[in-house]
């Protein structure tokens, strides 16, 4: 999430809109990427490989959809029946 954060502001950036969130947001993304590399590697030390992927494909999936939805606020304009029946069809289409 702070990755999409960044881009913004980026275009913000080319824009002349220079403001210190772009700042605020680049520690984070790297604070996040430093502890994501640092936890990955202590778990590939301590799991086996085939083990430790799959985990954190789905949780880095999880996440990233998570904050998609908060990001773009689907969930505001659409009733509990519609997410659960997206979910539902995206489950049976893979």
């Amino acid at each position: 999430m702070s990755v999409k954060a960044i881009s913004i502001a980026i275009n913000l950036v080319l824009e002349d809109v220079a403001r210190y969130q772009t700042w605020k947001f680049v520690m984070v993304a790297v604070t996040g990427i430093i502890a994501q590399f640092n936890y990955l590697n202590k778990a590939l030390d301590t799991f086996n490989t085939a083990v430790v992927s799959p985990i954190y494909y789905a949780i880095f999936t999880s996440f990233t959809i998570l904050c998609n939805a908060i990001m773009f606020e689907d969930r505001s304009c659409q009733s509990a029946s519609k997410i659960i029946f997206v979910l539902r069809d995206c489950s049976f289409s893979t």
